[in-house]
């Protein structure tokens, strides 16, 4: 028995060598709104139409994510309220363009973002549901099974399908934002955007409270509008390519180990040997590109692409780069 489980493992182990290396990266990618040159950023409290002092929250829920990123200089939100209140400011006022550059200059920023909330809600409803169930019928009878190799005869209990009611929870929740950068310098709208997100789902038990849901909700449509205005990370996946100038796949190694820096040298090392191999290009581009350097990656991806220009891996890498934001995040 022994003997088999060595085995069974060394074949699994083999068949786990044998298949793709996958590898996890970050890139930085480009807003995907036009955005003039900002660097310095206030965040104001969002009208709530409901009247529900939301809107301090949500701001500082976008505050949060764009910090994340590294890219905008934020300023503090008690200084701004500060400001907003010595200054006699309301919101009416704050997310008017024709006061905004009045408000920018006292803040000393170069934009500021505000917008209202449009929806923010969970509904929950219940219903029953007829469904089927096995219940046992009070009748027995005799079945044959094999137990290690023995037949034996066991009493069993004769089953039936029944329909009984059962109640189920559904969870419906959407949060809906509008979101408006105001460029100090022109006092105009500079990016507009909505954003919403939904949530919908039923539970026999155990259904999530109302905040979770719009907890969830509140930062999707906050990252939503981060990528719109602000170079941010993605989470890219890709797969690296074996090849004969590397049998032993000592770059793979350094690779799955967070080394890319030694396992770029290792693959330029082996593209001397084999200058035609597309996936050395490829498995080069995606060092590269784990270590942000994207003009070097891009080189990479076109070399494995001009090699082998059906493949649809090496069109998708480089369709991928060329959107990269190319100066980088703060760490």
């Amino acid at each position: 028995m022994k003997k088999y489980l060595a085995l069974a493992a060394i074949l699994v182990l083999a068949a786990v060598s044998c298949g793709p290396v996958i590898v996890s990266l970050k890139r930085t990618e480009k807003p995907r709104l036009e955005i003039p040159a900002i660097k310095r950023v206030a965040v104001v409290d969002f009208v709530d139409p409901y009247r529900r002092n939301l809107g301090p929250g949500v701001g500082n829920v976008l505050v949060s994510k764009l910090a994340e990123q590294g890219y905008y200089e934020m300023m503090e939100r008690e200084k701004i309220n500060s400001v907003m209140s010595e200054h006699k400011f309301n919101l009416t006022g704050a997310v008017d363009p024709n006061t905004v550059k009045l408000l920018g200059g006292l803040l000393g920023v170069d934009a500021i973002i505000t917008g209202e909330i449009l929806a923010y809600k969970v509904e929950t409803s219940k219903r029953i549901e007829k469904v089927e169930r096995k219940v046992g019928t009070g009748q027995y009878e005799i079945v044959e099974k094999t137990i290690r190799g023995k037949k034996v005869q066991e009493k069993k209990e004769i089953m039936k399908t029944v329909l009984v009611d059962e109640e189920r929870t559904t969870k419906s929740g959407t949060v809906s934002i509008n979101y408006r950068l105001i460029d100090i310098a022109s006092g105009k709208v500079v990016a507009s955007k909505s954003q919403t997100a939904s949530y919908s789902k039923w539970f026999k038990d155990n259904a999530p409270g109302d905040d979770q849901i719009l907890s969830g909700l509140l930062n999707e449509v906050t990252d939503a509008f981060v990528g719109d205005i602000s170079p941010h990370y993605v989470n890219v996946t890709k797969r690296l390519m074996k090849s004969k100038a590397d049998p032993k796949d000592i770059g793979s190694k350094y690779a799955r180990a967070g080394d890319w820096q030694r396992a770029a040298e290792v693959w330029e090392r082996s593209a001397l040997s084999l200058p035609k191999d597309p996936g050395l290009w490829h498995n080069i581009g995606v060092a590269y590109e784990a270590l942000g350097n994207y003009d070097k990656a891009l080189e990479s991806y076109i070399k494995a692409s001009e090699l082998d220009p059906a493949n649809e891996v090496y069109i998708q890498d480089r369709a991928g780069v060329r959107n990269a934001y190319r100066r980088g995040l703060a760490q």
